[in-house]
């Protein structure tokens, strides 16, 4: 009961953190007059039910298997340059299917939020929105800061968590959530889309998190929230650049910061 409070406690200054980051990167997006771009996905309902197939394998079966590979591998102590291929190929293995599925149906990939387009824009307000939600969190007491003495900053680490983050991203946002909100509508689209990407986690959590049941499916209903912002960044932005700059430091400094 009592992790199920701190989870609760801390999920409602997140929505509030969150809903302050989205006021302030639709004043910015308003203002800049980001360009909007024609996804080109074609027969939206075919294409939406096959990005659920696919999603589904690879949260179901790929990414478990991903995981226990990592582990295994991670026991041998990788570092240096054997490290940052060892990331390379869990997370292309991750959006393998996707990529087969893109090439055979000769999908852009403009569909999958991967463009030059509002690039720069995106980068920016990637870091703003962190920056805003880290600062909220941190000013109502939620983050501890300094952080612990015995952590480390590892470069090897970011590289890690920010190639994980890109490839959820990719399969997520850009391959799924297009596709929904294309068939389904924005709204019920982005809502469906973050209901997903939550419990895309709960498998990963039961294995490689340890943790039982119950409290996987309360740290799953916790991340709703962030599934939902990293959707409304993607869709101001039409590109996969902002949600993945947000789900990167996110997970990285979660590892570092020192939570109430």
């Amino acid at each position: 009961m009592y992790v199920m409070y701190l989870t609760y406690h801390r999920t409602l200054f997140q929505i509030f953190s969150f809903i302050l980051s989205a006021l302030v990167i639709h004043f910015i997006v308003k203002k800049l007059q980001l360009k909007r771009y024609d996804l080109k996905i074609a027969n939206h309902k075919r294409s939406a039910i096959i990005s659920l197939i696919v999603v589904l394998i690879t949260v179901i079966i790929i990414s478990p298997l991903v995981g226990i590979f990592m582990k295994v591998f991670a026991s041998n102590g990788l570092k240096g340059s054997a490290a940052v291929i060892f990331f390379v190929i869990t997370g292309l293995l991750q959006i393998t299917p996707l990529i087969i599925i893109t090439l055979l149906r000769k999908e852009s990939l403009y569909s999958l939020g991967i463009t030059k387009k509002n690039v720069y824009t995106s980068v920016l307000i990637g870091f703003i929105s962190y920056i805003i939600y880290f600062a909220f969190m941190f000013i109502m007491k939620q983050y501890r800061f300094p952080f612990p003495t015995n952590s480390v900053f590892s470069l090897l680490s970011l590289v890690n968590f920010s190639l994980v983050a890109f490839a959820e991203e990719i399969l997520i946002r850009g391959y799924l959530q297009t596709r929904l909100t294309e068939w389904l509508g924005n709204q019920i689209g982005l809502i469906l889309t973050a209901f997903i990407f939550s419990f895309s986690h709960l498998i990963p959590m039961i294995l490689s998190g340890n943790m039982n049941l119950s409290h996987a499916i309360i740290s799953c209903i916790s991340l709703f929230p962030i599934g939902l912002f990293l959707g409304y960044l993607f869709s101001k932005c039409k590109n996969i650049v902002p949600s993945t700059i947000f789900h990167t430091l996110y997970s990285f400094f979660m590892n570092y910061i020192s939570i109430y």
